[in-house]
């Protein structure tokens, strides 16, 4: 059977059947979730704004392990290696085991982290923009700074990778892209409005909307 996992304002994360809609299962946290569940073989990885992150059973929603955070978490898990990354409101990156939940590392950035994670494995480098302005890049295997670049605004933008490049948009209403190895400006575009979207790139093209009322397809 194949299942939609979402949450709500009202506080639950659902299992429902694709075919019917059925609930199969829902959770409840403390707090709304708005955060994406990010699923990895058996387990559902998801944030909530009870400053929680939690990893579920997917076949009846009952709690492996919860990681606490110190404010709410709307970014939304990403998966690499036996590491879950994901960002939350009390400023920081945080690298958790999988299986534990026990925090690797974290990485304290300037300001809120509501966007997600995104990796490049080869690099060895999790991406992750914060409301201080910056994107930054962090050493997956340690949790230090390997660059950051700053805009002239929050960046709630989730980064894209593609090829050598990272692209984002920012509230200074540029879209940017970035050599991922050195953070160094490869190249910027001014929109009419601020960017809080996220950017998708397919085939060579950077497509990213503004709140000017309209998408954008750059090349990449």
């Amino acid at each position: 059977m194949e299942h939609v996992f979402f949450g709500s304002d009202d506080r639950h994360l659902y299992n429902v059947s694709a075919r019917s809609g059925r609930v199969v299962w829902k959770f409840e946290a403390v707090g709304p979730i708005r955060s994406s569940p990010t699923i990895v073989e058996e387990i559902v990885y998801v944030g909530a704004q009870d400053c929680y992150v939690y990893a579920l059973n997917i076949q009846d929603g009952s709690v492996k392990w919860k990681f606490r955070t110190n404010r709410p978490v709307m970014s939304s898990p990403t998966f690499f290696e036996g590491l879950v990354l994901i960002g939350s409101m009390d400023w920081n990156l945080y690298a958790l085991d999988a299986n534990s939940g026990w925090a690797v590392w974290r990485y304290r950035t300037g300001g809120h982290v509501v966007a997600t994670p995104a990796v490049d494995g080869n690099l060895g480098l999790a991406f992750v923009g914060s409301a201080d302005g910056s994107m930054y890049a962090v050493d997956l295997r340690t949790g230090r700074m390997a660059w950051k670049y700053t805009t002239e605004n929050q960046v709630v933008s989730s980064p894209a990778l593609f090829g050598e490049a990272i692209y984002f948009g920012s509230v200074d209403g540029f879209i940017y892209s970035l050599d991922a190895r050195s953070g160094e400006v490869r190249w910027k575009y001014k929109t009419e409005g601020i960017v809080v979207s996220s950017p998708a790139v397919v085939e060579n093209v950077v497509y990213i909307g503004s709140t000017d009322h309209r998408v954008y397809a750059l090349p990449a």
